[in-house]
């Protein structure tokens, strides 16, 4: 037996609820009780429950908990073998900071995914409303962080324009997004990979060219 208030398992004999007090209905309540009650229902399938607590949010866990490692240790700035996250931190030192409090909130979340799917599978009256509360959460994080990111970058003088072009294919994509037109220098683009010529430069996919647009006194 069940209690009707939080939904926790009732031994035969107790009187109320060991986890929230609910009173237990007598066995005469019982009986007229169901007396009126409705005929029962088809059960339906709980296959997508069983995924749900059994793959789904184990899988939130893992992914919520390695993206918080990876935040707290810059890997979101490697490339390959390459550990870009010192150059980057060595120029926009803040951006540390924010990083590791989203790792730390990142992990945060994990645990609580844990605890959601706990409430989940106990068949616990508020599991839905936790579950609803995670993903709204979630959302949250996201706009936040990007939000922090964005303030952040913009300290340092860096265009908030940033996000619409990084990581878009070859120098004339990224730059050509910007402006109308602009002279580019192709001897001062940095080569990720040696004896590119101009036109491979400009259009090369591979290149995964980054453009970011700073002020002028800025410049280096």
């Amino acid at each position: 037996m069940f209690c009707k208030n939080c939904g926790a398992a009732i031994e035969e004999g107790q009187t109320s609820c060991p986890v929230c007090g609910t009173a237990v209905p007598s066995e005469s309540e019982r009986s007229v009780s169901a007396q009126y009650a409705y005929p029962p229902a088809t059960a339906l399938p709980m296959k997508w429950y069983k995924f749900l607590i059994n793959f789904m949010l184990f899988f939130s866990v893992v992914l919520n908990a390695n993206s918080g490692v990876q935040l707290i240790n810059g890997d979101q700035y490697r490339d390959g073998n390459v550990d870009m996250s010192g150059l980057v931190y060595s120029q926009f030192g803040a951006l540390k900071t924010v990083d590791v409090v989203a790792g730390i909130v990142m992990i945060a979340f994990a645990l609580f995914t844990l605890y959601v799917r706990s409430r989940l599978a106990g068949y616990c009256k508020n599991g839905p409303k936790m579950l609803l509360l995670l993903y709204i959460l979630g959302f949250a994080f996201t706009v936040l962080y990007t939000a922090a990111v964005y303030i952040t970058l913009a300290s340092y003088g860096v265009s908030l324009n940033i996000v619409d072009f990084l990581l878009t294919g070859g120098v004339s994509v990224a730059v050509g997004e910007r402006a109308g037109g602009l002279g580019i220098d192709l001897d001062k683009v940095a080569k990720k990979y040696d004896g590119l010529d101009g036109t491979e430069l400009a259009i090369s996919e591979s290149q995964e060219r980054m453009a970011v647009v700073v002020r002028a006194a800025d410049a280096e």
